[in-house]
């Protein structure tokens, strides 16, 4: 509006001075009008105001877990003998990150285990030893030869009506040689004497593992420097090296499992309760008691032998919480 009305005047002092310039004459004195005109200029103070709003972390605290773990191993066996367990020293080392929220928390990290048991073979079999008896029989009879005949004279008188008759008898004698023979006659009989011997013999089985865990767990207590939490989950066994033996009936020897029927990937469950005890802030120390029992056997449908093992240990560690 301001500007129309500026441009408004300006045009009425030109109008004007056009006007006057045609109609005076040439002594017309020339007036020039200056005219100033001021715009208005606002200047706004902007203030800024911050105000820091804190929002809590969804991950609460970081822990970090190196441990060692010492376990016991109950072999389940289906079919197959597997031999009697006579010793074993197995053992696991890892290192486990774990992420908390309120009182749950969850785990994963990296596992080393390695199983080493002694498994007791018996074995049964015969020796036949065998030995040669015999036995005498003697029997005898008598051969009678005839060696010829002899022969003497009998007289005997007879009186018939005066008549004295003289009667001679001719008595044939044979002669025989008897001969004794004696045959003796031999049986042998064949002895024969089994001995059972009964044997065993010792094999060590040996399994190593990479394994994937996979805990969660749920905080029960904590106190001032004490947390006690539960923890239920899953192991994934990665197999790196085996070397395990059954005895075949049928053959009657002990055999070595081949490779082709050994599981690559083994899963088990993990069941746990875990203390841990915080002497300074940040650094602590652990034992967490577990059972470990395996899904499926270390072997596949096509082996001879279906085994699981259930594992029992006792894992100790330091804890670092960030």
């Amino acid at each position: 509006m301001k500007k129309q009305v500026k441009y408004f005047f300006i045009l009425a002092v030109l109008l004007n001075t056009a006007f006057n310039a045609f109609t005076q004459e040439i002594d017309t004195i020339k007036i020039n009008i200056t005219n100033t005109v001021y715009d208005t200029v606002q200047v706004h103070n902007n203030v800024y105001q911050f105000d820091t709003l804190y929002i809590d972390p969804f991950i609460e605290r970081y822990e970090i877990s190196p441990s060692y773990t010492n376990f016991w191993v109950n072999w389940r066996t289906y079919s197959g003998d597997q031999g009697q367990l006579k010793k074993q020293s197995n053992y696991t080392i890892g290192l486990e990150l774990s992420a908390s929220k309120s009182k749950f928390s969850l785990s994963t990290g990296f596992f080393f285990s390695k199983i080493l048991n002694d498994f007791q073979f018996y074995d049964k079999y015969e020796m036949v030893d065998s030995s040669v008896n015999f036995d005498i029989s003697t029997t005898s009879y008598f051969q009678i030869d005839t060696t010829g005949a002899d022969f003497y004279v009998t007289e005997d008188s007879v009186l018939i009506d005066s008549t004295f008759i003289i009667v001679n008898d001719t008595t044939f004698i044979y002669l025989i040689d008897t001969t004794e023979i004696t045959i003796s006659d031999t049986v042998f009989n064949t002895v024969y004497d089994t001995t059972q011997i009964d044997t065993s013999f010792i094999k060590t089985g040996k399994i190593q593992y990479f394994e994937i865990p996979l805990i969660f767990r749920f905080r029960v207590y904590q106190g001032n420097k004490i947390e006690l939490l539960a923890g239920v989950g899953a192991i994934f066994g990665i197999l790196q090296f085996s070397e395990f033996y059954y005895w075949r009936q049928q053959e009657g020897d002990v055999v070595l499992v081949s490779e082709e029927v050994k599981r690559k990937i083994i899963p088990s469950i993990w069941i746990s309760v875990k203390l841990s005890y915080y002497p300074v802030k940040n650094a602590g120390v652990f034992i967490e008691p577990h059972y470990n029992p395996r899904i499926i056997s270390l072997f596949t449908s096509d082996a001879k032998i279906i085994t699981i093992d259930d594992r029992f240990g006792v894992r100790f560690g330091i804890n670092y919480t960030f």
